[in-house]
């Protein structure tokens, strides 16, 4: 596992994924809200 890449998981309050999901239902676009964020849809 010598190349082994490790990415740091985004940790997120709960204050900031109730805004995320605010904007991916008010928009209509959760693809477009995902990408936005940095977020795997």
């Amino acid at each position: 596992m010598d190349d082994a890449t490790y990415v740091r998981r985004r940790r997120w309050s709960a204050q900031e994924k109730r805004a995320v999901v605010a904007e991916s239902v008010t928009s209509g676009n959760v693809i477009a809200t995902a990408k936005r964020h940095g977020i795997q849809a």
